[in-house]
């Protein structure tokens, strides 16, 4: 650091003597060449302004390279990439690349970047849902019963929660699917309810900026066309063209269906979701095993008693992860087993 210090000097100290050397030599060429022709005049100034520059280049170049005044400047620096004002001049690969050298310096590794690193993992398959919408206060609560052939299980389920924005923007759709998985697999009844907040439907402006919408709650059943049939499987989606800008709209999902004995019952998130529970009955005969997936087991609470499943977690699911139920019926002890438990 002395070295290059030095360097700064010596090399401020030379631009400026060089420019004093202009000067004099303009002015000893000013007094050899009395009178000056039109184009010595030229001349002379030229050299004399070419002087003053480089005494004020080199004078500021030490001045600047003084301790007090290079911290000053350092910090100015600083503060001026930090500013919001600036980071929006960049484009998304410097954003990213200004992202990855502050972890650099914050984890004091170089190869944090490298192929398949986890911070290569945040950016192509988590990034993205930080800028999304989600969804938040997720509850879902199922009831399981055979059919009267106990051919399928028939699931009445019901699910809410809150969209919530970040930028303008809610999700661009309400859906639910279910893949046909067998001949027994069906959907018996959809209901789908919005509700607009209160405190958003009452504001002055807001007739204004939603004239279509008159009523602050909307319910659609199965067969309303305005609920489109799912691309992916049985259900339907609905899109919120109209609410894409009410922050909390409430959302609720009835859904009856059948599947088969033989089928998990599986729900992946398809948005970032913030907390999670849900409550699962089912016949006292049978079984439930549950899969959380994609969730560290030490953040969430379960519990099971006979006929009744709960899950509350109380942080974030992201798409991908979700949960699956297992029913099963536990066959009965052969008598001989029976006894040799007795026996011990």
């Amino acid at each position: 650091m002395a070295r290059v210090e030095k360097k700064v000097w010596a090399y401020g100290l030379f631009i400026a003597l060089l420019g004093v050397l202009l000067i004099l030599l303009t002015l000893r060429f000013e007094d050899s060449y009395k009178p000056l022709s039109h184009a010595g005049t030229i001349i002379a100034n030229l050299l004399d302004h070419i002087g003053i520059a480089f005494v004020s280049i080199g004078i500021i170049g030490i001045i600047v390279d003084l301790n007090d005044w290079r911290k000053y400047f350092q910090e100015r620096i600083a503060d001026t990439i930090i500013q919001k004002n600036y980071l929006e001049r960049l484009d998304k690969t410097e954003l990213i690349n200004l992202q990855t050298n502050a972890l650099k310096v914050f984890f004091k590794a170089e190869n944090i970047e490298r192929e398949e690193s986890l911070l290569s993992f945040l950016h192509t398959k988590i990034h993205g849902f930080i800028g999304s919408p989600y969804r938040e206060g997720f509850d879902g609560r199922l009831s399981i019963e055979y059919s009267d052939d106990k051919s399928a299980y028939i699931v009445d389920e019901t699910t809410t929660y809150k969209c919530r924005t970040v930028g303008e923007f809610i999700q661009d759709k309400v859906q639910w699917a279910m893949h046909k998985e067998s001949e027994v697999d069906g959907l018996e009844d959809f209901t789908l309810t919005l509700e607009i907040p209160n405190n958003f439907f009452q504001s002055p402006e807001f007739k204004t900026q939603y004239p279509n919408l008159a009523d602050p709650t909307l319910t659609l059943t199965k067969n309303d066309k305005r609920l489109l049939p799912s691309k992916t499987g049985l259900g339907y989606f609905y899109p919120l063209i109209d609410y894409k800008k009410i922050d909390g709209l409430f959302v609720e999902l009835c859904v009856k269906y059948r599947v088969s004995p033989n089928r998990d019952i599986v729900w992946i998130m398809s948005l970032p979701t913030k907390r999670f529970a849900t409550t699962v009955t089912y016949p006292a005969s049978l079984k439930l095993d549950a899969t959380i997936l994609g969730v560290d087991q030490r953040d969430y609470h379960e519990q099971s008693k006979h006929g009744v499943y709960s899950l509350s977690y109380d942080a974030w699911m992201l798409p991908t992860t979700g949960i699956m139920f297992h029913l099963w019926e536990p066959k009965p002890s052969s008598p001989e087993k029976a006894a040799d438990r007795a026996a011990r």
